[in-house]
């Protein structure tokens, strides 16, 4: 049960980690 809810956790953070990464792309792609 403790090894699922890490995985949970760590989907969520990669997640958000991606989220982050294209925002920083879509707005590198503005200024340029």
């Amino acid at each position: 049960m403790e090894e699922l809810n890490k995985d949970t956790k760590l989907t969520k953070f990669t997640r958000n980690q991606k989220k982050s990464i294209d925002l920083l792309i879509l707005i590198n792609y503005m200024l340029i």
